[in-house]
């Protein structure tokens, strides 16, 4: 990440797809200096707000630790400022070799902040979530990869197949999209026996196997900040979004801590086409039909009183309005005119009386039909 102090940045492009497999094959045919790199930026971000709250919940999984490394480094640079004050941070992985990626920049910030007597403004916890020492693929079966030799002839490209794993050649002459295939069982298993206490004590302590419990989580951040407003920052998969959103939600909801959700996606995905509802004739007669009822009990509620109209209290103006006779006669002795429109009622009443029948009536609620 770019600083004041340091001009120069890192780019972590992990080797997972074509786009990806066909770059590391480029970079590794190609000299650095005949490729040139476009980068864009700097963007807004929702984490900007994290180093302005004395307290920061940020939780990440994967890649989505990318966010927060600007933060370890302005505390690292910065370990006496007063914000932020404190940041809690939890990072999933599924391998312990990933912790690499952030373990000196971690660990060189935790010694600045202890040398700084301010310990207690970062606590970093780790969890990793693959516990198994062997590969498996989702039908519990061991996976078995199948080694390919290439070989080169004036036609082109024959491939051979060699069951031979072990085949050090073989994995040599392979190409780099087979060499990927072929050693990832190895890859992955190293990164299970790997420990990252040997190389980082400090960082070794703060590991944990499985998978974060989120209500003793939420438990113990409500029970250290009582009554206080969190933000807590989010990068990582569509689940674990959705999952801390509703444990946010019902934190706010059972305790005194209320929590703000704040979400950043690293590569939002391409959305989804939403097909075109299909237009229900039938659902549009009855909305319609609703509607138009709807507007009819409307009318036949008196617009002083709000109550609904007896067939035995129906009374109408000459311009048409209908009011209950009692609301009718106290408007008029106040002042002669339809207290709908100001118009002037002239005459000895002002109003007639609406004899409805029972049929008539239910006609006259279902507005189809009035009869004066």
């Amino acid at each position: 990440v770019p600083t004041t102090y340091q001009r120069s940045f890192v780019v972590w492009i992990r080797v997972k797809g074509d786009w990806t497999e066909s770059l590391e094959k480029l970079l590794l045919e190609r000299r650095t200096s005949e490729l040139s790199l476009l980068v864009d930026g700097p963007f807004s971000s929702p984490m900007e707000s994290v180093c302005r709250n004395n307290v920061a919940i940020c939780v990440a999984a994967g890649v989505g630790i990318t966010p927060f490394v600007a933060v370890l480094h302005d505390l690292l640079q910065n370990p006496r400022n007063r914000l932020p004050g404190r940041i809690h941070l939890l990072w999933i992985v599924r391998y312990e070799q990933e912790l690499t990626w952030l373990a000196s920049l971690a660990n060189k910030t935790l010694l600045q902040l202890r040398n700084a007597n301010r310990p207690d403004r970062l606590h970093i916890e780790f969890y990793v979530t693959n516990t198994q020492n062997e590969l498996k693929d989702y039908s519990n079966k061991e996976v078995n990869p199948v080694a390919h030799m290439v070989v080169i002839n004036e036609k082109g490209l024959s491939h051979v197949l060699n069951r031979d794993r072990d085949d050090e050649k073989v994995t040599l002459l392979t190409p780099n999209l087979k060499r990927n295939a072929v050693c990832e069982k190895s890859k992955r298993t190293e990164d299970n026996n790997y420990n990252i206490a040997k190389e980082y004590p400090l960082i070794g302590c703060r590991v944990r196997r499985g998978r974060p419990h989120w209500d003793r989580v939420f438990g113990y951040w409500v029970h250290l900040y009582p009554e206080n407003h969190l933000n807590l920052y989010c990068c990582g998969p569509k689940k674990l979004v959705k999952l801390l959103r509703s444990n946010c939600k019902n934190a706010s909801k059972t305790s005194k801590t209320k929590f703000t959700f704040v979400h950043e996606g690293m590569t939002p995905g391409i959305p989804e086409a939403k097909e075109k509802p299909v237009k229900d004739k039938k659902s549009k007669k009855q909305r319609k039909k609703a509607k138009s009822k709807r507007k009819s009990l409307l009318r036949i509620r008196c617009p002083i009183c709000f109550n609904n109209l007896g067939k035995d209290s129906v009374v109408s103006t000459k311009c048409g309005h209908v009011f209950c006779r009692n609301c009718l006669q106290k408007a008029l002795i106040l002042k002669p005119v339809c207290p709908t429109c100001r118009r002037k009622l002239t005459g000895y009443q002002g109003y007639h009386t609406l004899y409805l029948d029972d049929n008539v009536y239910d006609e006259f609620v279902d507005d189809i039909t009035i009869t004066k």
